[in-house]
């Protein structure tokens, strides 16, 4: 069985938790199925800085602890691990609305995670089912996503998590020896030329190494997209199905939500499309099954609360969802919708996962 080390930095806050025994048990032993993690918690005092990462919608903002800050405070106490995570508790950000978590994966150096929690929190799912201490939830959410990264696979993390089932990552994580040893492989090639490049004296500022990119975000991004809408529940198909109907979107643009073009849709493989007449691009996908994926995509991410603009009560009703949704349509659209979806303006959207 493959192993692999994990540090834990647990930042201000985080660092006194007394109960990080039972939740480092509880990362181990979700993932033993299929790897053994050595991990390792040291407490730190850091003051991270942060960077807005993309507006959801409007002229809001949600922030992550900034890249280059993390590389130069973050990843030197990470001490050789094959992994290092962050956990910054909500005190260290008073003010400003964070992701879930945040994680960026690199072939030749660290993976490297950050979980926004505090100690007690629990996460819930379709509505009232309790998932489990936020911090263990987002911190196995945000490793699944590095080892799916790491295997060059489809990220099934969000259709997993977000549906209470997070357990059925397990099967995709078979750590193929083949693709490891060919990894490994070009770990070394890399090395081999980095050591060339040092001996020929070439200074690093010469040509700019690209920063790496984030793989994903946790309140906007979701998995590469799925091969077929199949696995949607069947209320999430009926939703997307009704909504693409009264949206009538020009259909050259493989977009039957008009959804906008964001950091959110281009993870879905969206190029710009039309200007959109209330501003900004409606987003271009490369297939209509692709923009059918995303619209059922955004429609699960909006019944589990994780869109910003959707966060108020009223919104996680039908006809709130709608409203915002739709930008205040005419009557007959939502009328249409909550038809649509069994005649109730005011059912839960959250009650649609089930």
């Amino acid at each position: 069985m493959r192993s692999y080390s994990l540090r834990i930095l647990a930042n201000n806050q985080a660092g006194t938790w007394p109960s990080w025994p039972e939740k480092i048990a509880a990362i181990k032993a979700f993932y033993a199925p299929v790897c053994e993690l050595a991990i390792t918690l040291t407490p730190t005092t850091l003051t991270p800085q942060f960077a807005p990462y993309a507006p959801i919608s409007g002229s809001a903002n949600t922030y992550v602890v900034g890249q280059g800050w993390y590389e130069a405070n973050v990843v030197p106490l990470a001490d050789g691990a094959d992994f290092v995570m962050f956990v910054v508790p909500p005190t260290d950000h008073p003010n400003i609305i964070t992701f879930i978590g945040f994680e960026v994966y690199q072939q030749v150096k660290i993976g490297k995670t950050t979980v926004f929690s505090n100690e007690t929190d629990h996460t819930y799912v379709n509505g009232n089912v309790d998932q489990g201490e936020t911090a263990v939830v987002y911190a196995t959410h945000e490793l699944s996503h590095l080892f799916y990264a790491m295997l060059a696979k489809t990220d099934n993390t969000h259709l997993y998590f977000f549906a209470g089932t997070p357990e059925k990552v397990l099967p995709d994580f078979d750590f193929d020896e083949t693709l490891l040893s060919a990894f490994q492989q070009l770990v070394a090639a890399l090395e081999e030329e980095l050591g060339l490049l040092k001996a020929r004296q070439i200074s690093p500022t010469d040509e700019p190494a690209t920063p790496p990119q984030p793989i994903h975000n946790d309140v906007t991004a979701t998995p590469a997209p799925k091969p077929t809408p199949s696995t949607f529940p069947s209320k999430i198909l009926a939703w997307a199905q009704i909504i693409g109907k009264e949206e009538g979107a020009n259909p050259s643009l493989d977009n039957p939500g008009d959804l906008k073009l964001s950091d959110l849709t281009k993870s879905w493989g969206a190029i710009q499309g039309f200007a959109a007449t209330d501003g900004g691009f409606l987003a271009k996908f490369p297939t209509e099954q692709m923009g059918e994926i995303a619209l059922c995509d955004f429609l699960v991410l909006g019944c589990q609360d994780q869109l910003l603009a959707f966060h108020s009560p009223e919104a996680r009703t039908l006809t709130g969802f709608t409203k915002i949704f739709a930008g205040n349509p005419p009557q007959t659209y939502t009328d249409a919708i909550v038809a649509a979806m069994g005649g109730d303006p005011t059912i839960q959207i959250s009650t649609f996962l089930s």
